[in-house]
This record gives structure tokens, C-alpha cells and sequence, in this order.
């Protein structure tokens, strides 16, 4: 079990991995691109979000502003650039900062997967950076969880079981005062959240039904910023149900309909105007179709999939010194269609592995005052060679792209990130990236190492327009550049060791100016001893100061983290945890984004378990 700090307070959860061998499509088929390892049991973080606790693996990183809404980067992408998923339904949103699954407590979280690097030949357009897909945690019998916080006065119960075999569900609410950072500052947290969870499924032979639901309302959600007080920002309420209904015939086919709703409302409190109103709608609805086969001497898959959106709109509106609405539109209202048609092969032969697939994706975006439309294919190509038992040799080349999202063509507004002014002249990005690296394995000892390069044609670069607005434009090319280095040392049952590094860069291919949404270069060190029935984690994180800095951004100061957890079985029916983070009560800025808050302070958690 690992033990992570949510909003609310350190939780336990069953099962959080990030899959190394795990096909995002399907379990049947070999792993088809670079998917990115990492060991739950040893994060210890603030863990409001699910980014927070990405953040600890190398490659990755928090992006924005922070807060419950806290979005991430992967290898230098962020945003729209990142696909997620929940249950295998994507998470498609207008909002700034991005596509997240942050409005999901980790405590209904059951796993994480991360794939990294360019997945359009699979997933189509907002892959070009990779795939966070979450997987909703699945009860098998009652448990009772509960946990307090002492850093925001931050609480979380969740109660879940299985009241039948073949179902499971969770509900969690959690509540949390504005916190403050270790110089004092006050930080605009609070939040109030009440989540639930569905899964079932029912088995004839080898054909499988699966259902599964979640809904998430959140308010009061406080969005903190370097102007915090002075310019405050809060969602007043913020609304999200999924649901997913998936047949599928074991190594076969699989058939998937799904559907995302989604409405939140941002209030701004500034001086001109008064007070700056955001109202957003939208409804994502889905299918996916594919078949397997063995045919052409290996494993392959083919299928079909539409993901389309409709009513989406953001509503805004500016009140006067009285209250009065001064200013009332709706700068988005629109829908988008995306269909895309992919195939998937992949050899095995004696000491290689190696794969291919393309995908073709059609797109079209409609909202006042205008339509576009994209054509695009993208392709990936892998090879491994395992030089022995112990250690492989792997290479991947992908295409990816990413279409503009609606309000980075049309929505002109103030938001929680000032002022912003869509340009309808925007093109789609488009990317290659090639990657190479060696995975050793022996007895007890670990080590990965992964080098890339990808390059972005057109990058869609959010920029400072005028004083008071921003505005996005594409440039000609930005180039990143990284590597990822991991060891992990088992010396006895009750020891282990891990040891990382994480390197990137990127630039304007043609001014030479640094891209924004890096992630600053990172060592880490995590260590777990489990002494008797007991669990200590160990996590020491080192970030070197980032100097260099893409637009809208604002330079890193150097900073070393450190977060301690215990947990402890009293009985088979009975768990207690105590989880210290950041204890060195360091004052320091989550990300380079130049409306990014402090991150809280030294904080203290205790949280039990009971399962009878």
C-alpha cells in the first residue's frame, strides 16, 4: 500500500503503479511505445492530485498555477499536449491549464499509468507528449478510511465496498482550509469535495461486460496565485460524471461507448473589473472499436475511433461596483469531431522485438465566428533488442500533433491567469520524437536509462500580447532535448534503495529562446524499510535552480524536499499511517509559471484504515 498526502491528508491506497509492460488500448497486445516505470510504494508527496505524485518520477513535472487543480508535465509537454484518461474515457477540457484528472481524489485512485513520448499513431490528437491514463480503485471488501491534516486543517473520509462479486464502489469527501506557505504567505486552497466511484462487470465464457461510473463536485476551490490576496481567484463549483459501458471478447475485439460531462464556474476578483465571471459547459461522447489478430507473422491490432464534443461554451461576464452585469457573452460556444482509423503490428523474434503503427485522424472544430479542419497521419516505429537476460537495448520513433482547442482559437476573457485574447489564425502542432535506451535487470538490482529528442513544428506558444493580456501565437519549431536515469537496489527483503536523475532542455529553433513547461532537472534518492509488520519511506528530492525560462514564466531557486511516511498494522483489521512533508518547511514555488503560488509549508498527517 502507499501511502500518499492528498488535499485532505495522507491516504492509503490498494494500488498506484505506473505500468512498464501495459498496453493502454488493451492487456492482450505487447507493449507498443516507451512507457515510463516508476514505484508507487516510495512516493511520498503532497499528493492533493494525481500530478502531485507524478511529479516525483524523473521527466515529469507540476505545471500551472497549483492548487486542487493542479495540472502536469511530461518530458516538457504539458496542457493539451498530454492525453488523459479515466476508466479509458478522455478527459478533453478548454480550461488553460489543461487536460487533468485532477478532480479525482487519489483515494478512488486504483492506478496510474504513464506512457511518455509521442502516442498519436494510438491515441490521436493531444498524445504528442504521452498518456496519463487513471484506472478508478476497485473495493473488494468494506473499507473505512479516514485521515486529518494539520497544515490546512484539511480532513478526508472514504467508505467503500463490494455489496455483490461482480460490483465495487467508493465514495470519499474531503474538505480543506487555505493553507499557508513556510514564509507565511497565505495560499488560496480551501476546497470542498465529495466523489463516488462505480465499477462492474459480468462474465459469460469469453465475452465480458464492463460498467463503470464516477462522479466528482467540488466547491469553493480556492486558486491561489503569486497576486493572492490581491487578485483572487476561486471556483465556486465544479462538476464532472463520467460513464463508460465496454463489451469485450477476450483476444479478440473490444467495443467501447463512453461520455464525459462536464460544467465549472471561475470568479475572479479584480480591480477593473470588479469581479470577472467564467461559466464553462461541455460534453464529451466517444466510441472505440478494434479488432486483434495474428495474422502477418505477429500480434496486431485494428480499429476505429470518434470522440466528439458537443455544447461547448464558456459564458463570460464582468460585474460592476453594485453587482450589475456590465459585460454578458459567450466568446465559445462550438463542438469538435475527431475520427481516426489505427492499426497496430508488432514481431517477436528470438532476441527482438519490433513494431509499427500509423493512425489517420480527421478533425473538425466549429464555433463562432468560423470552422476548421485537419487531416493528419501519424506513425511510430520500435524496435528492442535484448543483448541477454538481464538488459535490452530499445529504440522508438513516433509523429504526433495536437489541434488547437476552441479557446485558444476564440475565447477572449479574463481568467484566474489574467487577461487572454484567442488567435483564429492558429495551426495544429506536429512532432517527431526518437528515443533511445537500456533497461538492466538482475537479481536484485535495477537500471533504466532513456535519452530523447523531439522536435514541434509550429508550437503553439502562450505569450505576453500586452501589458495586461495574453495571447497564443505558433512559432516556426521548438526542439527538446532530455535524458531519464534510474537505479533500484534491493540488498535484503526489508530494504530497498532508488536513485534518479532527470535532464531537459528546450529552445526556439529559430530565436533560441527557452520553451515553456520544462521540467526543472531533478535528483532523487527514496529509500523504504520495513522493520517487523511496519512501512518507513524515505523520499529526498534536490531540484537544481532553473536560471533559463520560456514565456510566461519566471526563474526556479534551487530546493531540497523532504518527505517522510509510517505505516503500521495494528491488526488484521486495523492501519495507521503518520506523513510528514516537505519537513524541512522549505519556501519554494511548485513551477515556473508566472501566476504559480508558494506550495504549503511543513504539514503532518495521521490517517487509519479499517477493514473488518
Amino acid at each position: 500500500m502507499a501511502s500518499l498526502v492528498t488535499g485532505a491528508a495522507a491516504e492509503e491506497l490498494e494500488e498506484i503503479v505506473v505500468s512498464g509492460d501495459r498496453d493502454l488500448l488493451s492487456q492482450d497486445l505487447m507493449q507498443t511505445l516507451s512507457v515510463k516505470a516508476a514505484d508507487s510504494m516510495t512516493q511520498v508527496s503532497q499528493n492533493r492530485t494525481i500530478g502531485d505524485w507524478l511529479a516525483a518520477e524523473p521527466g515529469m513535472s507540476l505545471n500551472g498555477q497549483g492548487g486542487l487543480l493542479q495540472s502536469y508535465s511530461l518530458r516538457g509537454m504539458s496542457r493539451s499536449r498530454i492525453r488523459t484518461e479515466v476508466d479509458g474515457v478522455p478527459i478533453i477540457t478548454d480550461r488553460a491549464a489543461g487536460n487533468s484528472a485532477s478532480f479525482l481524489p487519489p483515494s478512488l485512485v486504483g492506478a496510474v499509468n504513464a506512457q511518455m513520448g509521442g502516442t498519436s499513431s494510438l491515441f490521436g490528437s493531444d498524445a504528442m507528449g504521452g498518456v496519463v491514463s487513471v484506472q478508478t480503485r476497485q473495493f473488494v471488501q468494506l473499507n473505512v478510511e479516514g485521515a486529518f491534516q494539520s497544515m490546512d486543517n484539511a480532513a478526508a473520509l472514504t467508505i467503500g465496498g463490494a455489496p455483490r462479486n461482480d460490483t465495487s464502489v467508493g465514495l470519499t469527501v474531503r474538505t480543506a482550509d487555505n493553507a499557508t506557505a513556510a514564509d507565511g504567505t497565505p495560499l488560496n486552497t480551501r476546497y470542498r469535495q465529495i466523489a463516488a466511484v462505480l465499477q462492474h462487470e459480468r462474465v459469460w465464457q469469453s465475452l465480458k461486460l464492463r460498467i463503470n461510473g464516477l462522479f466528482s463536485q467540488g466547491k469553493d476551490i480556492g486558486k491561489s496565485s503569486r497576486e493572492y490576496p490581491g487578485s483572487a481567484s476561486r471556483y465556486p463549483q465544479e462538476r464532472h460524471g463520467v460513464l463508460k459501458l465496454e463489451l469485450e471478447r477476450s483476444n479478440q475485439w473490444l467495443f467501447r461507448l463512453y461520455e464525459h460531462r462536464q460544467d465549472w464556474q471561475t470568479t475572479t476578483q479584480a480591480e477593473n473589473p470588479g469581479l470577472a465571471i467564467n461559466r464553462y459547459r461541455s460534453d464529451t461522447v466517444g466510441s472505440l472499436f478494434y479488432l486483434t489478430h495474428s495474422a502477418l507473422g505477429g500480434l496486431g491490432r485494428a480499429g476505429i475511433e470518434w470522440v466528439g464534443r458537443r455544447g461547448v461554451s464558456i459564458r463570460y461576464q464582468e460585474q460592476g461596483a453594485a453587482g450589475e452585469i456590465v459585460v454578458d457573452s459567450e466568446p465559445v460556444s462550438g463542438k469538435q469531431d475527431n475520427l481516426g482509423f489505427f492499426f497496430d503490428q508488432q514481431w517477436t523474434q528470438g532476441f527482438l522485438d519490433a513494431g509499427v503503427g500509423l493512425r489517420f485522424d480527421h478533425i473538425a472544430q466549429a464555433a463562432r465566428p468560423g470552422d476548421t479542419s485537419h487531416a493528419v497521419l501519424s506513425t511510430n516505429a520500435r524496435l528492442n533488442w535484448h543483448v541477454s537476460e538481464d538488459a535490452t537495448f530499445f529504440t522508438r520513433w513516433a509523429t504526433g500533433f495536437r489541434a488547437p482547442t476552441l479557446s485558444e482559437l476564440y475565447y477572449r476573457g479574463v481568467t484566474p491567469r489574467g487577461d487572454i485574447v484567442g488567435n483564429a489564425e492558429l495551426d495544429p502542432e506536429d512532432s517527431t520524437t526518437s528515443e533511445l535506451g537500456l533497461e538492466v535487470t538482475r537479481d536484485r538490482f535495477n537500471f533504466s536509462l532513456a535519452g530523447y529528442r523531439t522536435v514541434i513544428d509550429n508550437y503553439i506558444e502562450r505569450f505576453q500580447k500586452t501589458a495586461t493580456s495574453r495571447s497564443y501565437r505558433n512559432i516556426g519549431e521548438g526542439v527538446i532535448r532530455g535524458f531519464e536515469i534510474r537505479a533500484v537496489y534491493e540488498p535484503t527483503v526489508r530494504w530497498t534503495h532508488g536513485l534518479s536523475y532527470g535532464y531537459q532542455s528546450g529552445r526556439d529553433s529559430a530565436s533560441g529562446a527557452w520553451l515553456a513547461d520544462l521540467s526543472p532537472n531533478t535528483w532523487r534518492y527514496d529509500a523504504t524499510w520495513r522493520p517487523s509488520r511496519a512501512v518507513v519511506r524515505l523520499d529526498i528530492s534536490y531540484r537544481e535552480r532553473r536560471s533559463e525560462f520560456g514565456s510566461g514564466e519566471e526563474p526556479l531557486d534551487a530546493v531540497t524536499l523532504v518527505n517522510v511516511a509510517v505505516s503500521w498494522p495494528l491488526s488484521q483489521q486495523w492501519e495507521w499511517g503518520l506523513t510528514c512533508t516537505n519537513c524541512a518547511d522549505q519556501t519554494f514555488y511548485g513551477a515556473a509559471d508566472d501566476r504559480a503560488a508558494l506550495q504549503p509549508g511543513r504539514a503532518i498527517a495521521v490517517n487509519f484504515a479499517w477493514k473488518p
